[in-house]
């Protein structure tokens, strides 16, 4: 079943300490593009269980990844000061202050220290069993919510693949069935061409000769082998796109081989009808390209 690349996903799961929610966006890309995954400090020690569930479920995509958490009490970070930084610090300015003889209060020099970033330190409490396992429920409902919105986009897209093939299909029968009017065609004007050259003072014209280099001539024109493997090649699109597992990368092969076939079509027509038919095949098939480049 095809998927899409594109989706998001929620998932909201509670603990005792806290609430977590997290949502997760992905766009197209040739890999997995975990760039985006962002992990609170405190909930560190479960990135490599988080990277593993998205490699395993998401496969492809750019994944970007938002986490909230609401701490139902105090946070988990302890915030205090530096003693032997902060009497050393003070020390070093009531010496300083008293050298130069300036007028500055205690008060006034702890509250410049305060200040400091270096005079402060913060532990965080270690992660708890319970915090763990909400952190990976919600990341698991949030990945089953993206999940569930990349197949039903994708089953969209597959609908709209099909419609596509299917009109490239339809189309490539039309050319077949131009096929022989284009070599009638092409008779006749050969014919013409040669009577026109043809009179009492010119030699007269080789039938044998003139069979032999219409049937070289058509030969070198002839369709019939890119019209069937074009066939073969939208057949086997449709079996891929059918399949239970979804193969983007694969089905984006398989169209460049029906552009191949459809390209060498043009180029032989040497007919108004079948070139404009060509036209339009190509314009299809540039639709189901770029569908196809945002396909898992």
């Amino acid at each position: 079943m095809l998927q899409s690349m594109t989706g998001f996903g929620r998932g909201e799961a509670s603990a005792p300490t806290c609430t977590i929610t997290v949502e997760l966006r992905t766009v197209n890309s040739k890999g997995l593009d975990l760039v985006g995954l962002r992990i609170p400090a405190h909930f560190k020690a479960c990135e490599v269980e988080v990277r593993n569930l998205l490699a395993m479920r998401l496969e492809r995509g750019k994944v970007e990844c938002n986490v909230q958490v609401q701490w139902k009490g105090a946070s988990p970070e302890i915030l205090g000061v530096n003693d032997a930084l902060f009497a050393a610090s003070l020390l070093q300015l009531q010496t300083t202050v008293n050298e130069v003889q300036l007028n500055c209060s205690d008060d006034t020099l702890v509250a410049a220290l305060l200040r400091q970033p270096e005079v402060w330190r913060s532990e965080e409490k270690p992660l708890q069993d319970e915090e763990k396992r909400t952190f990976t429920r919600a990341f698991e409902q949030a990945v089953d919510a993206l999940v569930a919105c990349r197949t039903q986009e994708g089953q969209a897209t597959a609908r709209d693949l099909r419609l596509q093939v299917d009109t490239i299909i339809a189309l490539r029968n039309d050319v077949d069935g131009l096929k022989d009017e284009r070599l009638t065609l092409m008779r006749e004007n050969i014919v013409r061409a040669i009577a026109q050259l043809t009179g009492p003072n010119l030699p007269p014209v080789d039938d044998a000769r003139l069979a032999q280099e219409f049937a070289f001539h058509i030969e070198r024109l002839d369709v019939n082998e890119e019209l069937q493997r074009l066939e073969q090649h939208c057949r086997y699109f449709i079996e891929t796109l059918e399949s239970h597992e979804s193969q983007g990368r694969k089905l984006g092969f398989i169209a460049q081989e029906m552009g191949r076939e459809i390209n060498t079509l043009g180029s032989k027509a040497s007919h108004v009808g079948m070139q404009r038919l060509v036209v339009q095949m190509k314009d299809h098939l540039e639709k189901i390209k770029e569908q196809v480049l945002n396909a898992l």
